[in-house]
Parts: C-alpha cells; structure tokens; sequence
C-alpha cells in the first residue's frame, strides 16, 4: 500500500503512473491483436502507440519507488556516517559547527551577499543545514548520555568518602529526588552549558520546524537540572530566555491545530514534543522557585495547560503536564493563584477523566488537587471558593474514580479520602486495599 497510497490517503506518483499506463497497455494489445500483429515479428517503431506509452507509464511506476529507496538508504548512509563525524568532535567544535550554519544563513538571507558566500550557501539547501542541525544535537545528546555515568560515578565516590555527620544532600543532590528521567545534574558546567548554547541557536535556526524544535527542547531538558544553565535561564535572559523554548512549544501546538485529521505518526510526534516540552518545564523548575515564578511569567504554565486540552487522550502528555504543573506550584501561592485564573482546577479534572487509567496522571493530578484545596495560612484566595471551583468541575467523580481504579495506592487513597470528606461528599469512601507496611 505504501508504493500506491500515501499515509495521508492521497495517491503516489507510481500509483497514477499505473492507473494511466495499464489501460494504455490494454488498448495497444487489442490494437495489435486487430492487426494480428505478435511481438516476436515486429519491431519496437511498429507497434501501437498506446502500449508504448502504457509500458513507458507502468516502467516508471516500478522505478520510481525503486529509486526512492535507494535514495533514502544512501541518505541513511550519509546520515549515520556524519552522525558518527559529530559524535567524534569535541562539544566545543559541534556549537562552532552551528554558529557557522546561522552566519552562514543570515548572510544568505541578509540580501545582496559576496557572490563567492551566496555560491557556499547556495551549495547547502534549507534542508541541508537542517539535517546538520539536527545530527549536531544528536552527538551532543550522546555525550551527555555518556558523561552522566562518569559524573555520577565521581558524585558517588565523593558521597562515599564523606563523615557519617555530613551526609546532607547539596542541592544539585535533592535535584536528583524526583528525576526518574535521567536528567543530568553534574558538578561541571561546561558541557551544559555548551549544549545550553547549541539547543537556542538550533531554535533560532529553525523555529518553524517541529524536528529542530523536538531536539532542541529534548536537550534542554536533558540538562535541565544543572544549576548553572538554570542561572542562565535567569540572569542572561537576553540570551538564554524561558520564551524561546516556550514560543517554540506553543507554535508548534498551534500548527498542530491546522491539521483536521493529521496521519496518526504526524500526531504522534507532535504530541511527544509537547510533552517534552512539559517534561523540560517541569525539569527546570525543580526545586527552584524562582524559576517557576519566571516560567509562569513567561507564559509556561499556559503552554502546558494548552497541550492537555489538545492532546487530552495521550497518556504520555497527561502524565507529564501534570507533573510539570504539580512542580510550578507546589507550595508556590503565586502560581496556585494563576493555575486558578486559568482554569486549570477544571483542566486537571477533565484530563484525570480522559485518561483515567494511567496512576502517574492520578497521582500527579489528586497530589495538585490536595495542595490547592489545601488550608495554608496566608492563602491568596479563600480555600471555600477554590473548593467550590473544584465541585463545579467535578472533583468527587474524578477523585473517587482514581481511588477505584488505584486502590493500592496510598498517595491517591488517602489524599483522596481526605478531598472528598473536605468537600462534603456523602456516599462510601472507598478505602485503602494496599498493604500498609510497604
């Protein structure tokens, strides 16, 4: 189906070859067969025009996906042997690398350029210097995929060699608490910050691609827990500002929504970068306040509430927005307070229903429930209003439900039995099935 039919449905180019060269083929043998004409006493000029043409169309419907795939394996090729060239430079020389493909393209795009840089530029196509791109970024992943256990090994060395009197955890250490994602938290800062530099010139490159945006947000938040990239976020934030990424998340939602009915691998990878970008959001606010006041600042909060309410059915974005959210505002009164004004008591509540049976989504979304409903001295809004919010959007069903459906889960049986005996609600609590000891 693949050599006649498109993922979207429409028809390939062989298809159509097809369609108009077999009846072209059927009408010139039928000629022929009038003529009592056979193959083996006439020559090629001799035969009916149409079954010349018909086998020229059919000839080049087999050729066609031939060559194609030919191409596509000799770009694979190419691809996996300039891979390997980046994942051999030093990051130094990957983020020289880059700096050279944005001058280069600014030059190019700046107008009347030197004839000898408009000729190197114009050797290199759009689709070049993004492939370029996107191999510059994939070494860079790989090295921080391969220093982080080397990282990691000296930190625990270093935990070893420690007194018994002095085991408390440094900060970048109660980074590490959460982080099942394997974000890397490291006592040296040069590789990221250097990839830190290459995933912003990769945005600035390319800000409308989804594949350049897809990388580079993966890469930021690989190294989001590191404390210098976080200062940078913060104290350079002409060069490395929250609202580039965030911009680039949000256009890419928004060109998602052009699609009526886009090809399921289309979808797929749309909805993985968001939820990359929730992941990232998430990362960087870790245990920093600061940061989660300027991400909501900058709009991130917004961005992930957004990709809930277009991706409401992925389980994978449910479950990472809704960690992201818990993070901006846990314990955080300013941002609770504009979770609230976004509706996003009422957001939270329709993802737990969409997806109702994936625990991370319950828990992360009943642990951000629990600590709004929460009574904390000093509350920005009274707790009565929030807690009527939240029966409005229909927190007894959805909170009741998780407990059902979890009901070995001590975080979500008991923050919810607490919720509901908060908000009024009279039917049978459903009761903790775990063992308690565990």
């Amino acid at each position: 189906m693949g050599i006649l039919v498109n993922s979207d449905g429409s028809m390939t180019p062989s298809c159509l070859f097809f369609i108009v060269g077999i009846p072209l083929v059927a009408i010139g043998i039928h000629h022929q067969q009038e003529e009592s004409m056979t193959y083996e006493n006439v020559g090629l000029f001799n035969k009916p025009l149409q079954l010349v043409l018909g086998l020229c169309f059919i000839t080049l419907a087999v050729a066609i996906p031939l060559l194609e795939s030919f191409l596509k394996w000799r770009g694979n090729v190419i691809g996996k042997e300039n891979n390997l060239k980046y994942m051999m430079l030093p990051a130094e020389a990957i983020v020289d690398e880059l700096k050279r493909l944005e001058s280069d393209k600014k030059k190019v795009k700046s107008g009347p350029a030197e004839e000898k840089v408009a000729k190197s530029i114009g050797a290199m196509s759009d689709a070049a210097i993004l492939a370029k791109s996107l191999q510059c970024i994939d070494a860079l992943v790989y090295k921080c995929g391969q220093a982080q256990p080397k990282k990691g090994k000296n930190k625990s060395k270093k935990k070893k060699d420690k007194p018994q009197s002095d085991e408390r955890n440094t900060p970048g250490e109660q980074n590490e608490h959460g982080n099942s994602n394997g974000l890397l938290h490291y006592e040296s800062h040069g590789l990221e910050t250097l990839c830190q530099e290459a995933a912003y010139i990769v945005l600035r490159l390319h800000p409308s691609n989804d594949k350049a945006v897809n990388a580079a947000i993966a890469l930021l938040a690989v190294i989001a827990g590191d404390p210098e990239v976080r200062r940078r976020h913060y104290e350079e934030a002409d060069k490395f500002g929250l609202d580039v990424p965030i911009r680039a998340m949000r256009d890419s939602l928004s060109r998602s929504k052009l699609y009526d009915d886009p090809p399921e691998d289309k979808e797929r990878f749309c909805a993985e970068l968001q939820r990359k970008g929730c992941l990232w959001v998430g990362a960087l606010a870790d245990e920093d306040k600061d940061i989660a006041t300027k991400m909501v600042d900058e709009e991130g909060l917004q961005a992930v509430l957004d990709a809930t309410e277009w991706y409401r059915h992925h389980e994978d974005v449910a479950n990472w927005a809704l960690w992201s959210i818990f993070i901006l505002c846990y314990e955080h009164m300013g941002n609770k307070q504009e979770l609230i004004r976004m509706n996003g008591i009422q957001r939270i509540c329709r993802v737990m229903k969409n997806v109702p049976n994936c625990p991370e989504v319950a828990r992360h979304g009943i642990g951000t429930l629990f600590d709004l409903l929460r009574q904390v001295p000093g509350s920005v809004k009274d707790v009565s209003q929030i807690r009527m919010i939240a029966l409005n959007a229909g927190i007894h069903d959805v909170v009741k439900n998780a407990m059902v459906n979890f009901p070995k889960s001590l975080e979500i049986v008991m923050m919810g039995q607490q919720m509901l005996i908060a908000t009024g609600y009279q039917g049978d609590i459903p009761q903790y099935e775990g063992n308690r000891n565990h």
